[in-house]
């Protein structure tokens, strides 16, 4: 599984990913810095690659509906307070370690601090 990592997500969590022996590429890296929505949707469909994004407009199944991708998942931190972004990576590399990468297809995860949600069709 690949993750394409839009450029509003902290670059910790990149490297904690990459850490824990997932395949990142950033926006950045792809030299797509400041792309639209579009253009990052279009980007991962290249690479083949889910999203991992901060982004609420990804959570929008009217204008990104769920199969008309390779995947999304939103990352909600509510960073009130210091621990809150270290949180949303222990959440996230958890759900990314315990689930099939099948599930998470086509589909789109919201992820917190606490749980998280897979809309699928």
């Amino acid at each position: 599984m690949k993750l394409l990592i839009d450029e509003c997500v902290l670059s910790k969590t990149a490297r904690l990913l990459r850490e824990n022996g997932f395949s990142v590429v950033t926006v950045q890296e792809l030299g797509k810095m400041s792309a639209t929505n579009g253009m990052v949707i279009s980007t991962a469909k290249k690479e083949k690659a889910i999203i991992i994004t901060n982004d609420l407009d990804f959570s929008n199944l009217t204008l990104y509906p769920l199969r008309s991708h390779g995947g999304i998942i939103v990352l909600r931190p509510r960073l009130d307070t210091p621990e809150a972004a270290d949180e949303i990576n222990t959440m996230l590399i958890k759900f990314l370690t315990a689930t099939n990468p099948a599930q998470i297809e086509k589909a789109l995860v919201i992820i917190d601090r606490h749980k998280y949600r897979i809309h699928k069709e």
